[in-house]
């Protein structure tokens, strides 16, 4: 009986020391440092005929919207997304107020790494930040799929950057339910660009852009057959309307992007 006890006992602690070897020997997990530098800043670009699409002859203006949220809809739904993917990963969250940065994002990198400022780097190494998830604005064609009746068609022309709404007053539309005709489209749209970078380091691991878009039409039920392409979208709905569209561009992009960190390779561009 004693020898049984002595053997049941011996492998117990070998049983132990293996599940404590196995234990050590798993990677600490990434602390990850989420940045979203979007900004409250809406652009409002009236669309004007060029003789060819990316010839910008647009007029443009912006409007802050200082509760609109949207820094903070892009980092509850990067940290969900983050927990939900990586096995619940410390996340932390970092909204910088920086209009100088928001505006001109291509500060934040040089030579193709990324070159945040010291004074955030240091903070974010001091809180333990192995990795910086960093959401910038996109500067992209603006171009917009809509359909005209049963037609797919193409919408825009020029340039749009982050997010906000761009007008066209002149095209015709039809719905497809009612046959009703209108004048005036109002196009919201979200383009951004997602980076994963090592902290230490600065190399970039990976990098995507995210662009979601969509056209509302007189003709179509949010504007009560409206012929005002403005009123396609009444102006209180306008912000949660971003906020939606920015959670979906996430919950499109982020996995695609930490596959590309997991495979080492560049990521397909959306």
């Amino acid at each position: 009986m004693q020898r049984r006890n002595l053997l049941a006992s011996s492998l117990a602690a070998l049983a132990l020391g293996w599940v404590t070897q196995v234990r050590a020997a798993e990677p600490p997990r990434e602390t990850y440092a989420v940045v979203s530098l979007i900004g409250e800043e809406l652009n409002l670009i009236a669309h004007q005929p060029a003789q060819a699409p990316r010839l910008d002859m647009n007029r443009r203006s912006s409007l802050t919207l200082a509760d609109a949220g949207f820094d903070a809809a892009a980092l509850g739904s990067l940290e969900q997304l983050l927990k939900e993917a990586e096995g619940q990963p410390r996340v932390l969250l970092y909204r910088l107020k920086s209009p100088r940065l928001s505006a001109k994002p291509s500060l934040l990198y040089n030579d193709g790494r990324a070159a945040l400022p010291p004074v955030y780097v240091d903070a974010m190494k001091q809180d333990g930040v192995t990795r910086v998830l960093l959401l910038t604005r996109y500067r992209r064609p603006a171009l917009f799929p809509a359909m005209d009746g049963a037609n797919a068609i193409s919408l825009g022309g020029g340039y749009i950057e982050g997010l906000g709404f761009y007008a066209d007053g002149s095209t015709m539309m039809q719905n497809r339910e009612t046959k009703h005709v209108s004048t005036g489209v109002l196009a919201p749209f979200v383009s951004l660009h997602l980076a994963m970078i090592d902290l230490a380091s600065g190399s970039i691991l990976a990098s995507r852009t995210a662009f979601e878009a969509t056209t509302l039409s007189a003709a179509g039920p949010q504007a009560e057959g409206s012929e005002n392409a403005w009123t396609a979208l009444p102006e209180a709905e306008r912000a949660p309307f971003l906020n939606r569209m920015i959670r979906r561009a996430m919950e499109r992009n982020l996995p695609l992007l930490l596959k590309g960190v997991s495979d080492g390779m560049a990521v397909p561009q959306s």
